[in-house]
C-alpha cells in the first residue's frame, strides 16, 4: 500500500513538473489533440467521412504541425497547412514500419498509433520553446495555398463518385495486407503462391512496396476497413502532391509561376485518375521524391540547414520504401541533377554528393549480399561520421547527415525483407564465384539490353507521345516555350533535364512486356515525369517578364477590353490558366472512361453473383486457386492461392501440384485467367469451354502419365480402377463475352475403359501411306503436300452416362519434315470439333482430349514434304468414368 502511494506521488509530482513547463497555449493544444483522440475512439466506423475528418486532424495535422514549427519554418498556419500534414501523415507510415521491420506481432495498432501520437505531442511541446499560436483570419482561407486545396480536392472528388469498383491488381494486394495489419495485428497476407521468390513471400509479412501498404492501413485505422477509406488514402496523397509542386515552383520561381503549376496539378487528368484509384505505388513514390527534393533545395537556399538535410534524407528513403530499389535510384538521379544545377558553382559540393550517391546506391543494391553489404554499410558509416565531426564545412556536413540518415533507416527496411526470413540464403560467397560480373555490374537489375539501340529508340518514341499526349500538347510546349526566357534558367533547365532522365530510367529499368504492351506507354508511370513539367509549365509566366520582350500593344488592349489597369505578369497567369482549362478539359472524358476499361472495374469483370457467392457458399478455411488472386482475397476475404508455376505455363499438372501443395478446395477458371495467363489446352477447352451443367465434375489427374502405364502394362482386361482428384462445377456466370467458373475440388473413384489400342489407320484418299511397325505405326506424306488420315472403329458410339467423358490420346514418338495441323471430330458425317496442336513442343507430345459429345471418326491431319513421316506410339481411344 505503501509502494503504491510512493509510486502515485511520483507520476502526480511528474505531471505537475510537465504541466509547470506548458504555457497556456500548449496545455490547450495537448487537451486538444487527447481529446480529439478520444473522441475518434468512439466514433463509429460507419460514419466514415466524420472519423476521417477527426482523425485527419488529431493523426495527422496537430503533430505535424508541431513538427513544422520545430523544423524553424515560421510561416503562419495557413502557410505550413500542407507541411503538417504531410509530416503527421509520415510520422504514422514511419511508426508503422518500425514495428514491421522488427518483426513485433501482433500489434494493437490502436493502440500504438494512439499512444505514440501523444507522446511525440507531448514530447514536441516540451521542446519547442515558443508560443504556439493559431490564428486563422478570414481572409487566410482565401489564400492560394487554400483555393487550390479546394480546387484539387473537388477534382478528385467527382473521380472519386465516378470510380465505383476499380481496383488494379496491385492495388488488392495492398488492401488485403493492410486488412490483416488493422484488423488481426499482423503484417500478413491471404495471397499465397504470388511471388517467384517465395510462395509464402506475402503470408510472411514480406512485401517490395511497404510504405504503400502501411498508408492505406493508416486510413483503414482512422477510417474503417472498407474500399472507400483505402480510395481516401490515394485521394489524400495526390492531394499533397498538388501541395508539394505548387511549393517548388514557388521556391524556384515565384508565388505567380507557383499559382499556375499548383492549379494546373489540381486540374491535371492524369493526377487525379491516379489520385481515386488503387492501382501501383508510382504516386506514393513520386509524392515521396517531390517532398526530398523540396526539402534538397530548402537546404540549399538556406544554407545547407541540417534540419532541411535531415527531412531530406527521411523522404528519400521513405521514396525507396514505397517502390524499392527502382524509385531509390530514380530519386537519387533528382537529386543530383538539382544540385548540379541549382550548386554550379560550387562543384566540390555536386561531386561529393555524386560520389556518395553512387557508393550508397551500390550498398542498397548488394543488400541481399551480405558479404558485401555489411562491410560496404560499416565503411560509409565510419567515414560519413569521421566527415561530419572533423569538417566544419557546412555544406559537407549537411550531405553527410544526409545520407546517414538514409543509410541508416535503409537497415530497418532490411531487417524484416531480407536479412531475418532468409539469412542463410545471403551469407553464401556462391554467387560471387558463379556470376561476378552479376554481382559487380550495378546495372544487373536493369531489364533490358544496354546496347539494344533499336528498343531504346522504339521505347523513348512511346514514352515521349504518351507524355505528349497525357499532359496535352499545349502544356508540353508551354514548358519548351518557358525555355526561351532567361530569368532562372537554371532551374528550368533541371527540371527538363529531369523528366529526360527519367525517360531513359523507365526505358532500362521496367519489364520489356510493361513498356511494349499496347500502342501507348504505361500512364502509371508517368506521374512523376509530369509533376516535373507541370512546374515547368508554370515557369513560362516569368519570359513575359523579359525586356526583350515587347507586348505593349497586348497590354493596352487587354486594360482597353475590360477596363482595368494590369500589368503584363498578371495578364499572362490569366492567359495561360484559361488556355491551359481549355486544353485539359477534353482529356478529362478518356480518364473517365477508363474506370469501365478491360478489367479494371473488377466487380463488372467478375460479376457481382460470383463475389457473393464466394462470400456466402465458401467456408472460413477455404482455399481457392485462381489466375488473379489479389482483388478477389481483398473482395471476399478468403484465402486465394496464385497460379504462377515454375513453367511458367498453368497446365494440369502444375495445377495437380498447387492442389496438392496448399490443400486447394475450389478452382476459378474466367476469362481472366485464359486471356492474360499462359494455360495448356486442357484448362481452356475442357474446364473453360466444354459446355457441362452445375453439378458435373471433370477428372483432374495425370491423364497421359497414368494411360500410358496402363497401356504398357498390356492389361488384358483394358479397365484401370484409381482415386484422383476432380472439380465439380458449383457455380457459373456468363455475362457477354467474360465467363467464370468456380469447381469444388475433391478426390474421387475414377475407371478407364480402352476401347482400342495401336489403332490401324486408313487413308482418307490417295494421298499417302502408312507403315505399321512392331511397336506402332508410321505416317508417311505421298506427292502431295498433305495428308489426312482417319481413325476409324465400329462402334464408336457408346452410351454416356452422367460424368462419363469420351476420351482418346496420341502419343507421337518423332516427326520428320511432318507436322500434326489438326485434329477433327466427326459425327454424323459433320466436323464437331476442330483442334490446332502447338508446334512448338513436337516432337513427342501427348495430345489428350476429353468430350461428352458423340463421336464417329477421329481424323488427323498432316502436312509437310513428300516422303516426310511422323511416328505414333498409338492412338488410343476409350472412356472415363467416374464413380463416388
Amino acid at each position: 500500500m505503501v509502494c503504491l502511494k510512493e509510486c502515485l506521488k511520483m507520476i502526480s509530482d511528474a505531471l505537475k513538473a510537465v504541466i509547470r513547463r506548458l504555457d497556456r497555449n500548449k496545455i490547450i493544444i495537448l487537451v486538444l489533440e487527447v481529446l480529439l483522440l478520444a473522441v475518434h475512439y468512439f466514433i463509429p466506423s460507419y460514419l466514415l467521412a466524420i472519423r476521417l475528418f477527426v482523425g485527419i486532424v488529431s493523426y495527422f495535422l496537430i503533430p505535424g504541425y508541431l513538427l513544422v514549427k520545430i523544423s524553424d519554418i515560421n510561416h503562419r498556419f495557413e502557410e505550413t497547412f500542407d507541411l503538417a500534414l504531410l509530416l503527421g501523415f509520415s510520422i504514422q507510415i514511419l511508426t508503422i514500419t518500425l514495428f514491421w521491420s522488427l518483426l513485433i506481432e501482433p500489434v494493437n495498432l490502436r493502440l500504438i498509433s494512439y499512444g505514440t501520437t501523444i507522446a511525440l505531442v507531448l514530447i514536441m511541446l516540451l521542446k519547442h520553446s515558443e508560443n504556439f499560436q493559431f490564428k486563422l483570419r478570414k481572409d487566410h482561407i482565401f489564400s492560394p495555398v487554400f483555393l487550390i486545396l479546394i480546387l484539387a480536392v473537388f477534382v478528385r472528388s467527382y473521380y472519386f463518385s465516378v470510380n465505383v469498383s476499380s481496383l488494379g491488381i496491385d492495388g488488392g494486394l495492398y488492401c488485403d495486407f493492410a486488412r490483416t495489419i488493422v484488423s488481426h495485428g499482423r503484417f500478413s497476407s491471404n495471397i499465397v503462391n504470388d511471388n517467384e521468390l517465395d510462395p509464402y513471400f506475402n503470408v510472411k509479412g514480406l512485401t517490395s512496396y511497404p510504405l504503400t501498404i502501411f498508408s492505406i492501413a493508416t486510413f483503414f485505422l482512422i477510417g474503417n476497413v472498407s474500399y472507400a477509406s483505402a480510395k481516401l488514402a490515394v485521394t489524400f496523397i495526390g492531394v499533397l502532391l498538388v501541395f508539394l509542386i505548387y511549393r517548388i515552383s514557388n521556391k524556384l520561381f515565384g508565388k505567380k509561376e507557383a499559382l499556375i503549376a499548383g492549379f494546373i496539378s489540381s486540374l491535371l487528368p492524369i493526377l487525379s485518375y491516379y489520385s481515386s484509384i488503387l492501382h501501383g505505388p508510382e504516386i506514393l513514390a513520386a509524392l515521396f521524391t517531390l517532398a526530398a527534393i523540396y526539402y534538397l533545395i530548402l537546404a540549399i537556399k538556406g544554407d545547407y540547414s541540417l534540419r532541411y538535410m535531415f527531412l531530406a534524407g527521411i523522404f528519400s528513403i521513405m521514396g525507396y520504401g514505397a517502390w524499392g530499389v527502382q524509385a531509390f535510384l530514380l530519386l537519387l538521379v533528382c537529386l543530383n541533377i538539382v544540385l548540379l544545377f541549382l550548386e554550379s558553382r560550387n562543384r566540390k559540393i555536386c561531386l561529393f554528393f555524386t560520389f556518395l550517391s553512387l557508393i550508397t546506391f551500390y550498398m542498397i543494391r548488394f543488400a541481399s549480399l551480405l558479404i558485401v553489404h555489411i562491410p560496404l554499410t560499416i565503411i560509409l558509416v565510419i567515414a560519413l561520421l569521421f566527415t561530419y565531426k572533423n569538417y566544419k564545412d557546412t555544406r559537407k556536413r549537411a550531405v553527410c547527415l544526409y545520407f546517414l540518415i538514409v543509410i541508416l533507416l535503409y537497415q530497418l527496411f532490411l531487417l524484416r525483407r531480407q536479412l531475418i526470413p532468409n539469412v542463410y540464403i545471403f551469407t553464401s560467397a556462391r554467387r560471387i564465384i558463379e556470376q561476378p560480373w552479376n554481382v559487380i555490374n550495378p546495372f544487373t537489375f536493369t531489364k533490358a539490353d544496354m546496347f539494344d539501340f533499336t528498343y531504346l529508340w522504339e521505347a523513348l518514341n512511346k514514352f515521349w507521345r504518351s507524355f505528349i499526349d497525357v499532359l496535352t500538347p499545349f502544356l508540353f510546349f508551354s514548358g519548351l516555350f518557358s525555355l526561351i526566357g532567361l530569368s532562372q534558367l537554371k532551374s528550368k533547365f533541371s527540371l527538363c533535364v529531369l523528366v529526360i532522365a527519367i525517360s531513359i530510367l523507365y526505358t532500362y529499368t521496367l519489364p520489356k512486356q510493361d513498356v511494349l504492351y499496347g500502342p501507348k506507354f504505361p500512364d502509371r508511370f508517368l506521374v512523376l515525369s509530369v509533376c516535373f513539367w507541370v512546374i515547368l509549365s508554370g515557369s513560362v509566366v516569368t519570359m513575359f517578364e523579359e525586356k526583350n520582350i515587347n507586348l505593349n500593344f497586348v497590354i493596352k488592349c487587354y486594360n482597353k477590353i475590360l477596363s482595368i489597369k494590369s500589368s503584363m505578369r498578371n495578364i499572362s497567369t490569366v492567359l495561360i490558366l484559361a488556355l491551359a482549362i481549355i486544353s485539359i478539359f477534353p482529356m478529362h472524358t478518356i480518364y473517365l472512361t477508363k474506370f469501365k476499361e478491360g478489367y479494371a472495374d473488377v466487380v463488372e469483370w467478375y460479376g457481382a453473383p460470383t463475389i457473393d457467392w464466394l462470400r456466402t457458399n465458401t467456408s472460413t478455411n477455404a482455399v481457392i486457386l485462381t489466375g488473379e488472386p489479389r482483388r478477389l482475397a481483398w473482395i471476399t476475404g478468403k484465402v486465394f492461392v496464385g497460379e504462377k508455376t515454375q513453367s511458367g505455363t498453368f497446365s494440369l499438372s502444375e495445377m495437380l501440384n498447387l492442389i496438392q501443395g496448399y490443400n486447394v478446395t475450389h478452382i476459378i477458371i474466367d476469362t481472366f485467367l485464359i486471356t492474360y495467363r499462359k494455360h495448356d489446352t486442357f484448362i481452356e477447352r475442357t474446364l473453360y469451354s466444354l459446355p457441362i451443367s452445375l453439378g458435373s465434375r471433370i477428372p483432374l489427374f495425370n491423364f497421359s502419365k497414368i494411360l500410358a502405364e496402363f497401356i504398357n502394362s498390356k492389361n488384358s482386361t483394358r479397365i484401370k480402377n484409381f482415386t484422383s482428384y476432380t472439380a465439380k462445377l458449383s457455380f457459373e456466370y456468363i455475362k457477354d463475352s467474360k465467363k467464370v467458373r468456380i469447381y469444388e475440388v475433391s478426390k474421387s473413384n475414377c475407371s478407364i475403359k480402352l476401347e482400342d489400342v495401336q489403332a490401324v489407320l486408313w487413308s482418307a484418299g490417295n494421298y499417302g501411306k502408312f507403315v505399321v511397325m512392331s511397336d506402332g505405326f508410321q505416317l508417311i506424306i505421298g506427292e502431295n503436300k498433305d495428308s489426312a488420315f482417319t481413325y476409324k472403329k465400329t462402334p464408336l458410339n457408346i452410351t454416356l452416362k452422367e460424368d462419363c467423358f469420351k476420351f482418346f490420346v496420341i502419343k507421337i514418338r518423332e516427326a520428320n519434315d511432318a507436322n500434326i495441323v489438326r485434329v477433327e471430330l466427326w459425327h454424323d458425317g459433320k466436323k464437331e470439333i476442330l483442334l490446332g496442336i502447338d508446334h512448338s513442343i513436337m516432337p513427342c507430345i501427348w495430345f489428350t482430349y476429353l468430350t461428352m459429345s458423340k463421336i464417329d471418326d477421329i481424323r488427323i491431319v498432316i502436312e509437310g514434304k513428300p516422303g516426310g513421316y511422323v511416328t505414333f506410339d498409338y492412338v488410343a481411344v476409350g472412356v472415363l468414368e467416374l464413380t463416388e
